[in-house]
C-alpha cells in the first residue's frame, strides 16, 4: 500500500469519498463536519490516503490546532468540534499548529482485517 496526502494527489480527492462511511445520522447533518469536510482542501495536508493498485482503499483525516498557554492550556470542551473550530481559525489567523488530532480513518469493506490499519 502507497501512502499520500491529498494535497500529494488531489486527482483522488472523488474516489477518497467513494469509501464507505459508518456515521451516526447526526454526524452528516452536523455544522461541524460540514465545515471541515466541505473545505477539505484547507486540511489536504492532513488527509491521508492508502492507495493499492491506483485505488484509494482507506482514508485518515485529522487537523492540526495551536493549543497552550492561558488561552487554550487543554482540549476544548466541546471535543470533535471545539478541535475543527480551532484549526480552522488558527488558519485565518495564521497561528502556527503545536498539536493534531484524528478525525476519521476509514478502510474499504473488502480490505479490513488485512493489517492496514
Amino acid at each position: 500500500m502507497d501512502i499520500c496526502t491529498l494535497a500529494q494527489r488531489p486527482d483522488l480527492e472523488s474516489p477518497m469519498w467513494d469509501l464507505e462511511r459508518a456515521w451516526p445520522r447526526f454526524m452528516v447533518n452536523d455544522v461541524v463536519a460540514d465545515l471541515y469536510y466541505g473545505n477539505i482542501d484547507a486540511w489536504a495536508d492532513h488527509a491521508l490516503l492508502g492507495v493499492v493498485d491506483g485505488a484509494v482503499v482507506a482514508r485518515g483525516f485529522s487537523v492540526a490546532f495551536a493549543m497552550g498557554g492561558e488561552a487554550r492550556p487543554g482540549p476544548p470542551d466541546d471535543g470533535w468540534d471545539g478541535i475543527v473550530r480551532w484549526s480552522y481559525l488558527d488558519g485565518l489567523a495564521g497561528r502556527p499548529p503545536t498539536h493534531a488530532s484524528a478525525l476519521e480513518i476509514a478502510i474499504a469493506p473488502e480490505r479490513r482485517g488485512q493489517g492496514l490499519s
